[in-house]
């Protein structure tokens, strides 16, 4: 990292700033979240935002690193850097030849846990969330596709709700580095808000709803 206001630091304000970084950070490295060792890792210190986008060349932007993550690192943002390298340990944990899939995600962030029970009226869906004692009833309207007959509402809803649809979402392992950069800011916050949800096999008006991310 090239830094005017690091360069100008002696030894020992140095120390005390790789100490205050450690502190501030938990003792984890920004980028990985590993635990780091001030006496014995080789550690660095980064921008968060390049100064080249304008990110100030000062304590409040600067953060503690591994050297060997600050290598790797797919983004000089650190906060992208960091969302890259959470996938990458999904896709990792996944152990799967064809990659991760959206399902992966969830379940590392606690997605896919409940099915949303529903009662689906001819234009409307109406349903609660008891699984996190949200008991009021929430409606919305039921959209009809003419050619397909499929039937399908958007809703808002937590996490915990959504599902992974293998044949519509796919895997992670084949997308761009620009696509990668859209699905960590989009997947790793706390909630995966929006969703598409269509109903399943049913023979009556309470049913089981799948519930899938479409941006």
């Amino acid at each position: 990292m090239s830094s005017f206001a690091l360069q100008r630091l002696s030894p020992d304000q140095r120390k005390s700033l790789r100490e205050r970084l450690w502190t501030r950070q938990n003792g984890a490295c920004f980028i990985t979240g590993h635990k780091m060792n001030l006496g014995s890792d080789d550690l660095e210190i980064d921008h968060i935002i390049p100064t080249r986008d304008k990110g100030p060349d000062e304590e409040s932007n600067w953060a503690l690193v591994f050297a060997r993550a600050n290598e790797s690192k797919q983004a000089s943002h650190l906060y992208v850097a960091r969302v890259l390298n959470r996938l990458e340990t999904i896709r990792k944990k996944a152990n799967d030849p064809r990659g991760a899939n959206l399902g992966h995600v969830l379940a590392e962030y606690g997605g896919g846990r409940y099915a949303l029970k529903a009662n689906i009226a001819q234009d409307s869906i109406s349903f609660s969330l008891p699984e996190l004692e949200q008991y009021t009833t929430t409606s919305v309207e039921v959209w009809s596709d003419e050619l397909s007959g499929m039937r399908t509402a958007f809703m808002r809803l937590p996490i915990e709700y959504l599902h992974h649809d293998d044949k519509i979402m796919g895997r992670l392992s084949a997308v761009t580095d620009n696509v990668w950069r859209k699905v960590g800011r989009g997947l790793l916050g706390a909630h995966f808000r929006h969703g598409q949800c269509t109903e399943r096999n049913s023979s009556n008006s309470y049913r089981r709803i799948e519930c899938i991310r479409n941006d």
